[in-house]
């Protein structure tokens, strides 16, 4: 099998057009790029402008990738309209996007008074404490994050109403009475600390509170993988001595997730942080999968990241069964200190007449061809 790439940068968008109100934090917009050759398209991203954040900000894919664009509007000093440039940058060619903002200043008030009624609701927790959270940007395919007025180092995850369930709540009952116990001040691990519920009387429930991760010192794993990124995010001093000691960190916190008797399950290149001095956090850990030894008991996790997912439990179907996530915990290390080591390529991203029905990385990792083994 061999390795090559002819990648070709597509991308329709010219011009994002977006609309604030004078006054509010911001809006988002995303676009998506292609790539029309073969191979792997790299590259990064970026906009001349510091009010304009595109997530993630690099480039990686076979196919088509899409990328967040988010527009801090409260850092804007200009007129009605402000505008600024992204550029992306790959090696299949590059593409400069324009960014027009117009500011609404007629929608201020009106949109400003609903605001501050909607986004603020009323919980209590397993001994009743009352908190008030404001609904912030970030949200999932399960749930929503809130942010505690009066408790900025923590926040709070409500679920959808279809991931209320039983079992949710009886698997974070067992996880908020069974810490995780870390003595590497180098590791986090963002636990759950108590049900929260509609009512004092704990009739309905609705999600969970944690300790909050500070976002403006920890990014998201991948970001490692680029060295434009890299330098951007963690500095010149982010040196190969602490690449290879977060791909330490990153194993031992796998190690002391095992210890407990759990397994991530879905470990990949998002749901792992890192900062500027290479401590390592653990987020999403209501999705992992737990045993309650003194009961016999495991809270499955039906999730999986397909990039990071050995052939055995990639099959579909497979994910919603019982099964202990061990070895894919292993192969998901593994991958990520590969790509660690080697700038952010896949280990299965190959290229070659054993895979010319692979359309992506999942596909050839069912496969089995591992093209660095020479056969």
């Amino acid at each position: 099998m061999t390795i090559s790439s002819q990648p070709s940068l597509s991308c329709k968008e010219n011009t994002i057009r977006v609309t604030c109100p004078q006054g509010s934090a911001g809006t988002e917009s995303e676009f998506v790029i292609s790539n029309t050759g073969g191979g792997l398209l790299t590259g990064s991203i970026g906009a001349n402008r510091t009010w304009i954040t595109v997530e993630p900000s690099q480039v990686g894919t076979e196919t088509s990738q899409k990328f967040l664009v988010r527009i801090a509007t409260d850092s804007i000093n200009g007129e009605r309209f402000s505008t600024g440039t992204i550029r992306i940058n790959t090696n299949g060619g590059g593409k400069t996007i324009l960014v027009i903002v117009t500011h609404n200043v007629g929608a201020t008030a009106n949109i400003s008074t609903r605001q501050k009624k909607t986004i603020r609701i009323t919980v209590y927790d397993e001994d009743g404490k009352t908190y008030h959270l404001e609904k912030t940007r970030k949200s999932g395919g399960e749930g929503v994050i809130y942010q505690p007025v009066h408790a900025r180092n923590l926040c709070a995850k409500l679920y959808h109403p279809h991931h209320r369930t039983k079992e949710n709540s009886n698997k974070l009952g067992f996880m908020t009475k069974e810490p995780i116990n870390i003595t590497d001040p180098d590791i986090i691990v963002s636990w759950p600390i108590t049900r929260l519920y509609e009512d004092r009387e704990h009739q309905t429930f609705l999600g969970f509170l944690m300790d909050k991760v500070d976002m403006t010192r920890f990014h998201e794993f991948h970001l490692l993988f680029d060295k434009k990124d890299r330098v951007i995010k963690f500095g010149y001093h982010f040196n190969w001595k602490m690449i290879l000691a977060s791909a330490l960190k990153i194993s031992v916190l796998v190690s002391i997730i095992h210890k407990n008797g759990h397994r991530i399950g879905d470990l990949n290149d998002r749901n792992i942080l890192i900062s500027r001095e290479a401590k390592i956090a653990l987020i999403d850990c209501d999705s992992i999968q737990v045993t309650d030894a003194s009961e016999h008991n495991t809270y499955q996790t039906k999730v999986g990241t397909p990039e990071y997912l050995p052939p055995e439990l990639a099959r579909k179907g497979v994910l919603n069964t019982p099964v202990d996530r061990l070895y894919s915990d292993r192969f998901a290390l593994a991958i990520l200190i590969f790509r660690l080591l080697m700038d952010g390529v896949h280990p299965f991203q190959s290229k070659g007449f054993r895979v010319r029905n692979a359309n992506n990385t999942a596909d050839k990792i069912q496969l089995g061809y591992f093209p660095y083994t020479g056969n």
